[in-house]
């Protein structure tokens, strides 16, 4: 595979082990395909503030694709530079549902995460990013009255929901999905993550990747979850980790290693390096 000028990274799963770290052999490999001349990308369901010590930790010199594909961030000078932001009548009438459901809500915003008050999923994110370099923690933004929270920072990226018992969410997305017109990402039984109809990972790297001069034949991508699925439809190979779910190693052209055990390191030997 010479022909590769692309290697398209999701984060939480694939390039993070189970206790968010990156494996020295990931980074050697990385770093090997580099000086090939090949361009690395992060594509990422996490908000760009979640993403960013990755990037700098990696020295990358590409944007990152940010909230499932929603926008794309450019690091070097902190900024949304392009993408598709959910309409005010989509993000308002998500939010009107949340008390109805007692649901958990992260809204991804340029200035930082939204969120209601007493989160709990918000709270195991500022635990996990106290492990951060105090310049590089994200901004929290709690409020009671989320609607108008997000309208004095819209435009609203992409809306995070939790609720502990996975019918709730099943009822939930059901709802958005058949109003609304959304993608709904149902990312575990106890989440589901909403953008614009017109975002995904894969649709968001095409346009990146064109821009670039390349086509995506030249894409290798590697991912976990279902919103990877995109990618795998899109590029020249897909590659799920071992730990994927079922449904995504099928869309994939390769199952590698799980994310704990070198899986993107020894998958770029045997089809990159």
């Amino acid at each position: 595979m010479n022909d590769i000028a692309v290697i398209a990274l999701d984060m939480d799963g694939t390039l993070l082990t189970t206790e968010h770290e990156i494996l020295s052999e990931t980074v050697d490999s990385l770093q090997l395909a580099r000086k090939q001349g090949v361009k690395i990308i992060l594509v990422t369901g996490r908000h760009h503030m979640l993403a960013y010590p990755s990037h700098a930790f990696l020295d990358l010199d590409t944007p990152i694709i940010c909230s499932n594909g929603a926008y794309l961030f450019d690091p070097f000078i902190k900024k949304i530079v392009s993408g598709f932001p959910l309409e005010e009548e989509q993000w308002r009438s998500a939010l009107s549902l949340v008390e109805n459901y007692g649901l958990d809500v992260i809204c991804h915003l340029e200035a930082g995460l939204a969120h209601n008050p007493e989160n709990k999923h918000i709270q195991k994110i500022s635990q996990y990013t106290q492990t951060f370099l105090p310049h590089l923690r994200p901004i929290y933004l709690s409020a009671h009255d989320l609607i108008s929270l997000c309208k004095d920072h819209s435009p609203v990226w992409k809306m995070e929901f939790n609720h502990p018992e996975p019918d709730v969410i099943d009822r939930f997305s059901s709802k958005l999905s058949t109003e609304l017109g959304v993608t709904c990402d149902r990312t575990s039984p106890t989440d589901v993550e909403v953008v614009n109809q017109t975002n995904s990972k894969g649709n968001c790297l095409a346009l990146w990747t064109k821009e670039q001069g390349y086509s995506m034949e030249q894409v290798i991508a590697f991912g976990d979850n279902r919103n990877d699925i995109s990618m795998f439809q899109q590029v020249g190979f897909g590659i799920a980790m071992g730990n994927a779910l079922p449904e995504v190693q099928h869309y994939a052209s390769y199952v590698t290693d799980t994310n704990d055990k070198n899986g993107i390191g020894l998958a770029l030997k045997r089809w990159v390096l």
